[in-house]
């Protein structure tokens, strides 16, 4: 089976009456070179005819990362070495559908910035969104002008200066809308945040509107990757291989954040 620098972990899931486990993986643009010459190795017939039609480049990087991400991760979730039996369809709205021959079905989320890619594998009975976002200066108004004025409050009584506080809110909504299977085609403020709080080295968030699903970030100098689980779901994982992964990507990334 094709490897390179691509890693799998995994996420503990427990409830107070059902346990399971979820696993992330990721790669990095560095990757891709390689993955472009050995995509007939992970990818099916109908996958590879999209890739093969993809015009420009940044699609065609985005698009191999994340379905190489996201196989990983279920390759790891159905125990199933060969990649090219694992298929990803489109769904209506552009959402992953995992297509495989196992009694025990999945979902895969699946979020990148330039420099990485990243998945979620999950069990289809317990939902989980994904996003990660490069922290972009540029982009701070446009975000700004769609967060609540109860939102905004929020920047002030976390350790984050402005700029990554608002991509933190917007990774958080824009994962939420991959469970909702809406994308950011609903009412943005249907999304609100109704609370943000930093914990040991991540942040953690509730909706207002959707009170059943709460969120994790990590935030680094240059991203802010966002999990987003049924509220009364506890997690446990290891995001620091990950984070270190994320330090390679964007050679000024440290944790921003301040015990």
């Amino acid at each position: 089976m094709l490897r390179c620098d691509s890693t799998v972990t995994t996420i503990g899931l427990f409830r107070e009456d059902w346990s399971g486990t979820a696993y992330f993986s990721w790669a990095r643009s560095v990757d891709y070179p390689r993955l472009d010459q050995s995509y007939t190795v992970f990818l099916d017939s109908d996958e590879c005819h999209r890739y093969e039609s993809m015009k420009f480049e940044r699609r065609r990087t985005t698009f191999l990362l994340g379905r190489y991400a996201a196989k990983q991760a279920l390759s790891s979730y159905f125990d199933e070495p060969d990649l090219s039996r694992i298929t990803i369809r489109s769904g209506v709205f552009g959402q992953p559908i995992v297509q495989y021959l196992c009694p025990s079905n999945a979902n895969v989320t699946i979020s990148h910035t330039q420099e990485i890619a990243c998945a979620i594998a999950c069990p289809d009975v317990h939902p989980m969104g994904l996003d990660i976002e490069s922290i972009d200066g540029a982009k701070s108004e446009v975000i700004k002008s769609q967060m609540t004025c109860s939102e905004l409050r929020f920047l002030a009584g976390i350790k984050l200066n402005e700029t990554a506080g608002l991509t933190l809110l917007w990774s958080a909504k824009e994962a939420l809308s991959k469970i909702l299977m809406c994308g950011l085609t609903c009412p943005f403020e249907l999304l609100a945040i109704r609370s943000v709080r930093a914990l040991r080295n991540w942040y953690e968030g509730e909706f207002l509107n959707f009170p059943q699903y709460r969120f994790q970030s990590w935030v680094t100098e240059a991203v802010v990757n966002t999990i987003v689980f049924p509220g009364r779901t506890q997690i446990e994982t290891e995001m620091d291989p990950f984070l270190a992964e994320l330090s390679m990507a964007h050679s000024d990334s440290n944790l921003i954040y301040q015990n």
